[in-house]
């Protein structure tokens, strides 16, 4: 067999040693249990009025540096399917919530941040601006994938349906980069 990777399995990806600690496994069933309590105590506020325990505990995640900054992971943490993630990411009152969330749980860093982003965009590294937007919610990666055998005209009707169910009217081709 020639070298490198051996069919059928699937390559671990590399972890960068960051100085961060990880939330382990075996800590697992304590923090979840630890999320819960926090988010049924932020429900009763105001600030968590409308919003689900388990939108709630989504949040918390996501900004739980000890959680791996994957979609995957935080929905796999707390406890929800990935669509469930990217249906709270249209939703305005979620992602108010998850702003302000940021700002709470890293607000005594934003001027040190912020000094830190003026001096990354004027050497022209935008990775950093990049990723607290991410951290925050403001930005969502979206990726549009086709299919092989799409023909123009399947693929217009696609965008229609998927624009339809977002509550979209009119969509089309002319909306979208191609």
């Amino acid at each position: 067999m020639a070298k490198g990777r051996q069919k059928g399995k699937a390559k671990e990806p590399e972890r960068v040693d960051d100085g961060m600690d990880r939330l382990e496994e075996a800590d697992m069933p304590a923090y979840q249990e630890e999320l819960l309590a926090r988010a049924v105590s932020i429900r009763a506020t105001p600030t968590g009025v409308g919003l689900s325990t388990e939108s709630i505990k989504l949040a918390i995640v996501s900004m739980d540096p000890r959680v791996e900054r994957t979609v995957s992971e935080w929905c796999r943490v707390a406890g929800v399917h990935r669509s469930t993630y990217y249906a709270w990411c249209r939703e305005e009152r979620w992602l108010k919530f998850r702003a302000g969330l940021f700002d709470a749980t890293h607000g005594e860093f934003l001027p040190e941040l912020k000094a830190a982003m003026r001096t990354a965009l004027r050497a022209g590294d935008v990775k950093a601006i990049r990723l607290m937007h991410e951290l925050r919610g403001d930005l969502v990666k979206r990726v549009e994938t086709t299919h092989v055998h799409e023909t123009p005209e399947q693929r217009a009707a696609r965008r229609r349906l998927q624009d339809r169910a977002r509550g979209h009217e009119g969509g089309g081709d002319e909306q979208r980069p191609h």
